[in-house]
């Protein structure tokens, strides 16, 4: 399976027209995708011709001061015409793609942590974001989900086992009484 770098759909690699110069030896985008693609620039590039001829624009960058609500109006549909379905489609695809499991992996996780960070215990109804998923940057093995505030202390001492232990051991040290 390959992800389509303009639908970020997975699909056989049938699907993708060939280019040896890639690693994989397919291109990016596939076949549907690069025919809409062309249609769409296409009629742009004619239109463009016909006003460089008609109007004698001599760069893009005079086109585009010339006729900038109609490039924004286009570039606006084309974000619309090709959205993907919904923000859930996106998370969906945003984990399958980054951590390689599935949105269902995904929720049987927070169900065994009770919808709770690993570190701090603290429930995802207290928490402004989704709690991200935590994994070895080397394995790529998930290891649990976490607060963005857990992760983030986690990742800024490099997941090294041997700082976060001088951290508590410098806390320890240097705490008062109220928070031991």
């Amino acid at each position: 399976m390959k992800r389509c770098s303009i639908c970020k759909l997975f699909k056989e690699p049938s699907k993708f027209r060939k280019n040896k110069n890639k690693k994989d030896g397919l291109e990016c985008r596939c076949k549907s995708c690069a025919v809409m693609d062309h249609k769409i620039h296409r009629e742009e590039r004619i239109r463009y011709y016909e006003l460089h001829r008609t109007e004698k624009i001599k760069s893009s960058a005079d086109y585009y001061k010339t006729h900038k609500k109609d490039m924004t109006e286009y570039k606006r549909n084309y974000r619309e015409a090709n959205k993907i379905n919904s923000r859930i489609s996106n998370r969906k695809q945003h984990i399958m793609y980054t951590y390689g499991i599935t949105l269902e992996e995904y929720n049987q996780l927070f169900l065994e942590q009770k919808g709770k960070c690993a570190i701090c215990g603290r429930h995802q109804s207290e928490l402004k974001r989704t709690m991200s998923i935590d994994h070895d940057h080397e394995t790529g093995k998930i290891r649990g989900l976490l607060c963005q505030k857990c992760n983030v202390g986690i990742g800024s001492l490099n997941d090294d086992i041997d700082l976060l232990n001088k951290g508590i051991q410098y806390l320890s040290q240097n705490m008062s009484g109220t928070n031991r």
